[in-house]
């Protein structure tokens, strides 16, 4: 979501528990973070379809991130990280890319996967940049993904571009994967746009939607001009939407990662060198929530959130 950057309130006060625990580091330094252009006009640009800024869906479903955003901060649950206000869960979140545990195959049982069972929504503005570059997906793509021969029009053939889907609104999904998947050798589901972008010389976020690029996080204009960060977890995966991420390999492992530190090049790319850093230091001051608290009904979308809503793919 994006709006102006507005002055926001200091930054959440850390509990008595929290202060009583002197082995913490000493909060960082302070700084003023500001989200990155190109996802600025991203969080501006409206998505395809009826229902652009998905006021309808939130209206169906009654999961409203205007709704979220002041009660997580009421409860302290959110922190002003210099100018963004991030979700503390996402502070101690776990997360890293596990493709041969969530592809699909016989005996995966309920797991999920983001290249798989998710939808993509696509802004007006990342279809404009796919248009561009349609000619050369498809010369790289459907040499080494025959299903697109077979479900796909190639370029100049076709009633929509091959990535599109019937809908018009998302990227396609033949043979119920993402339309720019590949299954690699050894089982793995991976995406081909990083190999397409090495060897065109195509600048990856010229061909990758956000929402892609960004899962798991969410991203969150708020009316009010906060700018907030979250990550899909047990307490909004319904105003995604999307499934539980106990469903995700990517999400519900404990042994994994720190998401600050997988999703770190991400993280630093929409504030700028040293966020992800930032973070780290927040978590390891004692800011983050505390991992034993966390809980662990499916659904699913990546996110975005516009006056709500920013990372957009959901559950088919």
């Amino acid at each position: 979501m994006t709006q102006r950057s507005r002055r926001s309130p200091s930054r959440t006060a850390r509990s008595p528990a929290q202060a009583a625990k002197g082995a913490h580091a000493a909060p960082p330094r302070r700084r003023r973070w500001k989200l990155n252009p190109f996802a600025r006009r991203w969080l501006r640009s409206p998505n395809l379809g009826e229902d652009p800024w998905g006021q309808e869906e939130v209206a169906a479903s009654g999961y409203d991130w205007e709704e979220w955003f002041p009660r997580m901060a009421a409860q302290g649950k959110l922190i002003d990280a210099g100018g963004v206000w991030v979700d503390r869960y996402l502070l101690t979140a776990h997360f890293q890319c596990v493709p041969d545990r969530c592809m699909p195959r016989p005996g995966r049982g309920r797991a999920r996967c983001c290249c798989a069972d998710l939808e993509c929504a696509l802004s007006h503005s990342e279809a404009r940049r796919l248009r561009r570059h349609t000619r050369a997906l498809w010369d790289y793509m459907h040499v080494r993904e025959t299903r697109l021969i077979q479900h796909c029009a190639p370029p100049g053939q076709g009633e929509r571009p091959f990535w599109l889907d019937e809908e018009e609104e998302n990227l396609n999904r033949p043979d119920d994967r993402c339309v720019f998947s590949e299954i690699t050798p050894d089982g793995a589901l991976r995406c081909r746009l990083y190999a397409f972008s090495e060897e065109t010389g195509i600048p990856r976020r010229e061909v990758q939607p956000m929402p892609c690029r960004l899962f798991p996080l969410v991203l969150l204009d708020m009316e009010d001009g906060r700018l907030g960060l979250t990550v899909m977890g047990p307490h909004n995966y319904r105003y995604v939407p999307t499934w539980h991420p106990r469903v995700f390999p990517c999400l519900s492992d404990p042994s994994l990662p720190y998401l600050t530190e997988t999703s770190a090049r991400d993280l630093d790319f929409l504030f700028g060198d040293g966020f992800a850093a930032h973070l780290r230091a927040l978590r390891e001051a004692g800011e983050g929530l505390p991992e034993r608290r966390r809980k662990g009904a499916p659904r699913g979308r990546a996110a975005r959130g516009r006056r709500s809503r920013r990372q957009t793919t959901s559950r088919r």
